[in-house]
């Protein structure tokens, strides 16, 4: 590769776009916490108290009128969101709730500024639990697209779409 690419040998690895790299006697260890630090700082959210859930499983309070109001802040949502999408590298369990912020990406409310809010308040809480290999996270991660997958085959299904359309990836 150095005789098509001009390179330089750095070492080894220990942050890159993001990503801390620990490097263990059995593999590598990825985190994120100065990555989610800087979301939190982004979001004003550094001193927050965590919350034990990333999404609310019900709701705490009746809505008020403000909670449909178009938010004020659109690029800091989507900013914020973005930044989300990215912890799910290494944070897994983030993406169903991501997933559900990113639907409201082209006009976000004051609620789901709440709802980003309530998330990165879980980013902050300190994780008991965390995968234990590589291994481990590639099978959730492979469980979440078969997941996505089987949904659109069955919006595809529903919209009568024949299969035939659908290439298969080898």
């Amino acid at each position: 590769m150095h005789t098509v690419f001009s390179m330089k040998e750095l070492g080894t690895v220990s942050y890159f776009l993001g990503i801390s790299v620990q490097a263990l006697s059995r593999g590598y260890f990825l985190s994120q916490a100065k990555y989610a630090t800087e979301l939190l700082h982004k979001a004003g959210l550094i001193d927050c108290k965590p919350c034990s859930t990333p999404l609310a499983v019900k709701a705490s309070s009746p809505p008020s009128s403000s909670d449909d109001l178009p938010f004020s802040n659109p690029s800091l949502y989507r900013s914020i969101v973005g930044g989300l999408q990215y912890l799910t590298i290494t944070r897994p369990d983030l993406a169903l709730a991501v997933n559900q912020a990113c639907q409201h990406m082209h006009l976000p409310t004051n609620a789901d500024f709440q709802d980003i809010k309530r998330l990165l308040r879980y980013s902050a809480m300190k994780q008991s639990t965390v995968s234990q290999s590589s291994t481990e996270t590639e099978y959730r991660a492979l469980a979440n697209a078969t997941a996505e997958l089987t949904w659109l085959q069955q919006l595809l299904a529903d919209m009568h779409i024949p299969s035939s359309c659908i290439t298969e990836l080898r």
